[in-house]
């Protein structure tokens, strides 16, 4: 596969690992302020917490055994020049690396099979997985431009899921209190 369309499919995962983290956290935002419980808007939370789970380990998984993970799109030096990136978005190294692991326990003992022996007590935080998403956008776009590689269409990694966040944000509260008069069978 060539790197623009490589990139193209890893920016495709990211940009719809950041709108199911914004629709996830809407959702609860909203349900916990108008207390609301639904059995369909839980499922509705669950569902894009699960995507984004996926859409992330597309690009950021386990090293190279997704065709979609970041470092078989750069070589050594560059590779080199992410986990810097990476390192600084998370904060730490430790922090990236304890982030990293927690996601990827997340995917592989809940989200794509379930591990019944799994010590898995909670949803990790995805807030360094964001910030980490927000940054290799940022990269990639600069590293293919360098390249000579252009996009058909540019989003701006540091607004898009704050752009993201406040325009699902009506939609989610129209949507949440039209549906408050209907029961469901749990």
């Amino acid at each position: 596969m060539d790197k623009k369309k490589l990139w193209g499919e890893q920016k495709t995962s990211i940009l719809q690992f950041i709108r199911s983290i914004a629709y996830h956290r809407n959702v609860v935002k909203v349900k916990n302020d108008v207390k609301i419980d639904s059995c369909f808007w839980n499922a509705t939370s669950t569902a894009h917490l699960l995507v984004a789970t996926l859409e992330w380990s597309k690009v950021f998984g386990s090293d190279q055994s997704e065709k979609t993970h970041w470092k078989n799109t750069v070589n050594k030096e560059q590779e080199a020049a992410f986990n810097e990136v990476a390192i600084a978005a998370a904060g730490s190294k430790e922090e990236w690396t304890k982030s990293w692991k927690k996601m990827n326990s997340f995917r592989c003992q809940f989200v794509a099979h379930t591990d019944i022996a799994s010590d898995l007590k909670s949803v990790p935080s995805f807030d360094i997985p964001l910030k980490i998403a927000v940054s290799y956008l940022k990269w990639m776009h600069d590293l293919a431009k360098d390249q000579n590689v252009r996009f058909s269409r540019n989003h701006d990694p540091e607004l898009f899921y704050d752009n993201v966040t406040s325009e699902s944000m009506p939609v989610i509260t129209d949507g949440l209190l039209a549906t408050d008069q209907y029961s469901e069978h749990s």
